[in-house]
């Protein structure tokens, strides 16, 4: 099983893996994040949350290596969805510079980091979402 190889870099801690995609350690670490700075890539299917999370500003603060950001909708029915990822009204305040990948489904808030560098990305996909502005001055 192909999965059992990220598994085994720590069965007991996901903060301590390299890769999430199982929705139950995805939302452990997005709750406590402190000590995730293993992770390279998060995954979620939306669909199988059942509850509003808050995320703070700050969530991906220790994330420097993350380069796969996926929050999304199986199936592309985000259209029919209320977003279940929230995040105070100014939003995020940090978005690792190694991230290569960002799809984010009814992404929440107006903005992008302010500080978020585009010199990695290569794909940015943010379907259905409250973005009224990417980015300003030097990262435009």
């Amino acid at each position: 099983m192909c999965g059992g190889i990220f598994l085994d870099e720590n069965r007991w801690d996901p903060r301590k893996r390299s890769k999430l995609w199982r929705h139950n350690d995805v939302l452990r670490v997005l709750n406590k994040p402190k000590g995730a700075e293993r992770v390279e890539a998060l995954s979620l299917d939306m669909c199988q949350v059942s509850r509003i999370i808050q995320l703070s500003p700050k969530v991906f603060e220790e994330m420097d290596n993350l380069r796969l950001l996926r929050f999304y909708f199986m199936g592309a029915s985000w259209y029919n969805s209320a977003t279940k990822l929230h995040l105070p009204q100014h939003g995020l305040e940090y978005l690792p510079n190694t991230m290569k990948l960002l799809h984010w489904d009814l992404y929440p808030s107006p903005s992008l980091p302010f500080n978020f560098s585009l010199e990695n990305l290569v794909h940015l996909k943010i379907p259905g979402s409250s973005l009224t502005r990417l980015w300003e001055g030097d990262n435009v």
